[in-house]
């Protein structure tokens, strides 16, 4: 009958609205949960360059003074990249003189 027929229907109109709803819900979760972890993950590494920055302008303080630990933080910038703060590191012990350090910093490159 035309009325059976009507809410078979409605019926499958409900169920498929209310699967297409759940379906989106879950693929709508998961892609928060991967756009979150990764965005943990970039912040994480960002505060630990940060932190590796700060050390590394506190010991050419230590071994400088604070005129090259102020220049060598404005060198490493706002946001300092892991490789940079690998090679400056490296430096800071292989230098003999702040300006030596600076230099390289300045350039990026090792002496010939």
């Amino acid at each position: 009958s035309q009325a059976r027929l009507g809410k078979w229907f409605e019926d499958f109109q409900a169920k498929n609205v209310a699967a297409g709803v759940e379906q989106g819900l879950r693929q709508g979760v998961r892609q928060g949960r991967e756009q979150g972890v990764a965005q943990g993950i970039e912040q994480g590494r960002t505060l630990a360059n940060e932190e590796s920055a700060a050390r590394l302008c506190h010991q050419a303080e230590i071994k400088f003074g604070d005129a090259v630990a102020t220049r060598l933080a404005e060198l490493l910038g706002d946001k300092p990249a892991a490789a940079d703060l690998d090679r400056v590191g490296v430096w800071l012990i292989e230098c003999a003189s702040g300006a030596e350090l600076l230099t390289r910093v300045e350039t990026r490159t090792a002496p010939s």
